[in-house]
């Protein structure tokens, strides 16, 4: 997925049902640019304009006027890339899932988090 990655110019998910799409966020970490729907956790990641650009499911006209945007612009690309890369870093690198996850055990084992953490 490395080379592929490497090779890509943007990374497209017009999804209709996702929850927290992996691939997007290996895309992202790669520094590739991503173009997603507005759908479940992926606006909770990708700030528009910001790290990608965000979509409403069905809406093609402006699909297609992202890619378009993206293809025609390496400024365009790099900028939102190298954001994407760095989001990732920061908010869903190993530590701090670590972290994440040694504080819902230990709710659960003191008894002040539901089953369902």
């Amino acid at each position: 997925m490395a080379k592929a990655y490497a090779e890509a110019t943007c990374f497209v998910l017009p999804a209709y049902h996702e929850g927290m799409p992996m691939v997007m966020l290996e895309s992202m970490a790669a520094g590739v640019p991503n173009i997603c729907t507005a759908i479940n956790a992926i606006p909770e990641v990708i700030e528009h304009g910001r790290n990608g650009l965000l979509l409403e499911p069905g809406d093609q006209d402006a699909l297609g006027e992202h890619i378009l945007a993206l293809l025609g612009n390496a400024a365009l690309r790099d900028e939102p890339g190298e954001a994407a890369r760095s989001s990732i870093e920061e908010r869903h690198n190993f530590a701090r899932q670590q972290g994440w996850l040694r504080e819902i055990c230990t709710r659960v084992a003191d008894g002040r988090g539901s089953r369902r953490a």
